[in-house]
Parts: C-alpha cells; sequence; structure tokens
C-alpha cells in the first residue's frame, strides 16, 4: 500500500536543506569562477593570442609624466633612472617621472 498523504514536516525540512546546499555550492562555483577566470586568462589580454607568442617578457614599455612612451630592452643607467635600448636609440626616465612600467613580449 502506497501512503499519498502530503509529505511531514521532516521530509519537507531535509528536501529544502537539500536544496539549500546545492545552491550553496553552486554559488560558491560562480563566485569561484568569476575570481579566477581574470586571472587565468591574463596571457590571452596582453595580445598574447596564440601558443608561439606566449614566453618571458623580453623588453619593457615605459611612460613617462608627459606622456612620452618608449618600448625596448634595458640597459644600465645612471641612478634613480631606468634607460632603454630602443630601435629610435637609448630612452631614458627619472624614476620619480614614471607613470607605467609594462613588460612585453616584443615591441
Amino acid at each position: 500500500m502506497v501512503d499519498a498523504s502530503p509529505p511531514g514536516h521532516e521530509a519537507r525540512a531535509r528536501r529544502d536543506l537539500l536544496l539549500a546546499g546545492v545552491l550553496t555550492v553552486a554559488a560558491l562555483a560562480i563566485v569561484v569562477a568569476a575570481v579566477v577566470g581574470p586571472w587565468w586568462s591574463d596571457g590571452d589580454a596582453r595580445g598574447a593570442g596564440d601558443e608561439g607568442a606566449r614566453g618571458p617578457a623580453t623588453a619593457v614599455r615605459l611612460v613617462d609624466r608627459m606622456g612620452n612612451t618608449g618600448c625596448g630592452t634595458p640597459v644600465d643607467g645612471p641612478a634613480g633612472t631606468v634607460r632603454l635600448d630602443t630601435a629610435d636609440g637609448p630612452f631614458q626616465v627619472a624614476v620619480d617621472h614614471l607613470v607605467l612600467v609594462a613588460p612585453v613580449v616584443a615591441c
């Protein structure tokens, strides 16, 4: 014989608790994906689209307060400055005038 009576309070409470647990795990998975997603795909955001282009940065892009930019390989310079060897010649900026220092794969 099958009991056709509506489920009791205990059965309803168990079902609600199970549903709350599943929803909590799903919400946690969404939060983890939202936090890890941008970090995980950081290489693509820098413009390294294909696997051959990925690798260690070999150049540096600098921007100073006046908006001057230079891109090249770092070389020795006077104390308190950053100096790059660029295609247009040396590019030197005082450290306290730097706005941006960004490693790049190529200029």
